[in-house]
């Protein structure tokens, strides 16, 4: 008896093989990975369903139309168990669902094929619907990239996989969408591109190879011919004298392919109507080969490549050699991505067991990472900032210094060849020098505050006047230098905050709160004490004499030097030269004073910020959040509330775990396979 398709024997690894990235597309995998394929596409009446029919064995929907609106994927499998099949939904990247019971009768399989296109073509409807004995609604969409599954298994069935691809139009019925054409190319073109396909290009011989799109869109894609294998139908029906161009074409003589083209025949209409078998309609196809010209003429390199056995050994070859070639790589992708995935998850917080207790140690160790910040073990921003906005307004301090000058006017200043530096008196050396006050200016104060007092005795009030002006830029640094370090110490604040409650929207954002109400007191409180500080200074006061004579001496005596080193002043004998001697001691008075002022404002003004502001901060951070977040009281389920996770960490964590699991089910399905392999 004559071999049938279904009972080609192929090697156990192939037929393994095949089994292995079945079961593994099942998962829904497809999206993450390449895994090998064949692709059969054509255009719309290219013979392509008839093809499909004579290499699975089974009648699928031709009525309707429905089965070319959706990409149709068949597992065949040779198995010693009587016939049976089962017909599965895979919606995008997710596992594959079943669609209805097995079916042992391959009668029914057609039906089945049809209900379950409406079902994908209508997104949103539950898909039993289409499986009772009404009618099943009407499809919302004409075409859809989700894909109907179907697995057949039997003794007469080969081993074999592919995936049937809506037919490419060329045109729309008056109720068609034009879009739908575009559709259909954009997907047949995804599925050839995937460089792990092996393309099946079904052409009608009754039309020039050049005007088929579907032939086109092949060459597209691949474009050295590597990957495809072009399949000829409809030979009976070839116009007169077109047999030489396809016996040109089968002998690779034009429009070669490296796999070359093969050579198949379907049933005709009539054939059709009276319900030929698979048999019979093989058995038509063989005869006509054997007694036609110019087939039967051929050389036997183009006999091997006629008849659906001979392009179904093909196809099961290549797709195993494929198979062979791609796996490994595939599993290495698949092992580096479940280890991404596990580090992924890993990376999420876990889902909490007892939010009252773990509240409790997020608030607790919130505090501790915030005490680090101001106790300083290493250096932080916040501590890097506390220093150099402090030295910034020591600076800034200093420059107020009043710029005295033992001169009576710019000219005699400029004039000057001597050496007058007050920094050989202790000064910054960058110390910018401000607006230069001459004898005459302190003449006039002095002149100007004498009311009762007696001879060469310089007026109180003049030195209050002189020094006043020195202090009148204080309160602008100081508080320059509290705003810098309160801001970072806020955006320290928020970074710890997004740190370690990033994925707890509600606990953030109450956390948030809590903190930035014990900032705004804390900086309230330190402001006080700063201005407290500033309105001492303008009341001219100190007891630390020993400091404020040794400067005031060091001044007046360069001030004296400078004033000796001028040259003599040409006046008549009998005139009065002044000395300015009260001048220069007012001007050396209010030089040491600064000095003492300056001294103990940058002292007070660093350690207010620091007492007050960031250990103020510190140490009431524990009761500042037991307050704010309401830690004090029982209220039921707060805890809960401050702890449930943002929605997308949900969204984003089941996304991963649905990964993982089927990443694992492939790793295990591999490792099985391989166990046995080995066994056997």
């Amino acid at each position: 008896m004559a071999a049938t398709i279904g009972t080609s024997e192929y090697a156990t690894r192939t037929r393994d093989l095949i089994r292995l990235v079945n079961e593994i597309r099942a998962t829904g995998i497809e999206a993450e990975v390449g895994l090998p394929r064949i692709a059969v596409v054509g255009n719309q009446s290219a013979g392509k369903s008839s093809l499909i029919e004579a290499i699975a064995g089974i009648r699928v929907p031709r009525s309707a139309g429905t089965c070319t609106r959706c990409p149709m994927e068949c597992r065949l499998e040779r198995t010693d168990r009587a016939w049976h099949s089962e017909v599965l939904l895979r919606i995008g990247d997710q596992p594959e669902v079943s669609f209805g019971d097995p079916i042992v009768d391959p009668d029914l399989l057609e039906d089945r094929i049809r209900r379950a296109q409406s079902a994908i073509l209508s997104p949103g409807v539950d898909r039993n619907t289409f499986l009772g004995d009404d009618v099943p609604p009407t499809p919302v969409l004409s075409f859809s990239s989700n894909v109907v599954c179907i697995n057949v298994a039997g003794p007469d069935v080969p081993d074999l996989a592919f995936v049937d691809l809506p037919g490419i139009i060329s045109n729309v019925g008056p109720d068609g969408d034009p879009n739908d054409m575009d559709l259909i190319k954009d997907l047949a073109t995804s599925y050839m591109e995937a460089p792990n396909t092996l393309i099946i290009v079904t052409i009608p011989m009754t039309d020039d190879l050049q005007n088929q799109t579907a032939a086109t869109l092949a060459r597209r894609a691949d474009p050295a011919g590597r990957r495809t294998i072009g399949v000829l139908t409809k030979p009976d029906a070839i116009q007169p004298g077109d047999h030489d161009r396809w016996l040109a074409i089968l002998e690779g003589r034009s429009e070669a392919l490296h796999h070359g083209y093969w050579l198949t025949k379907q049933p005709t209409s009539a054939d059709l109507a009276r319900g030929v078998s698979f048999e019979e309609a093989r058995q038509i196809a063989d005869r006509f080969f054997q007694s036609e010209e110019p087939w039967r003429s051929c050389t036997f390199e183009i006999k091997r490549r006629m008849g659906i056995p001979n392009l179904v050994s093909k196809l099961s070859r290549e797709l195993s050699r494929l198979i062979d070639e791609t796996l490994p790589d595939i599993m290495d992708e698949i092992w580096t991505r479940l280890h991404r995935t596990v580090a992924d998850l890993e990376e999420l917080p876990a889902p909490i067991q007892n939010p009252s207790a773990e509240l409790q140690l997020m608030v607790y160790k919130f505090v501790v990472h915030f005490a680090a910040l101001v106790e300083g073990a290493k250096s932080t921003p916040l501590l890097r900032t506390f220093r150099l906005s402090c030295l910034q307004m020591k600076r800034n301090l200093n420059d107020t210094a009043p710029n005295c000058r033992p001169f009576v006017s710019a000219q005699e200043d400029n004039a000057f060849v001597g050496a007058f530096n007050p920094a050989v008196l202790g000064e910054d050396p960058h110390h910018r020098e401000g607006r230069p006050i001459y004898l005459p200016e302190v003449s006039d104060v002095i002149e100007t505050s004498i009311t009762r007092e007696l001879p060469l005795n310089i007026p109180y009030s003049a030195k209050v006047t002189f020094f006043q002006e020195q202090f009148s830029r204080w309160s602008l640094f100081v508080f320059e230098c509290f705003d810098r370090v309160e801001k970072t110490a806020h955006g320290e604040i928020i970074r710890l905050i997004e740190n370690d409650f990033g994925d707890y929207p509600n606990l953030k954002a109450a956390f948030r709160k809590a903190c930035e109400g014990h900032l705004r007191v804390q900086a309230k409180k330190t402001k006080l004490h700063l201005e407290w500080f500033l309105d001492l200074e303008p009341v001219p006061f100190t007891i630390n004499d020993q400091y404020f004579c040794h400067y005031r001496e060091k001044y007046l005596e360069h001030y004296r030097h400078t004033r000796e080193a001028l040259p003599p002043v040409m006046a008549p004998p009998d005139a009065l030269v002044p000395t300015y001697e009260a001048e220069l001691e007012m001007m050396a008075a209010a030089r040491a004073y600064f000095q003492v002022s300056y001294k103990r404002m940058i002292d007070n003004v660093a350690r207010c910020i620091d007492k007050d502001f960031l250990h103020g901060l510190k140490d009431g951070m524990m009761e500042a959040l037991v307050q704010g977040l309401g830690l004090s009281g029982n209220e039921p389920g707060r805890a809960e509330r401050y702890l449930s996770e943002d929605s997308s960490v949900g969204r984003r964590r089941r996304s991963l775990i649905q990964d993982k699991e089927r990443l694992e089910t492939f790793r295990d399905t591999w490792e099985e396979f391989h166990s046995h392999i080995r066994l056997d």
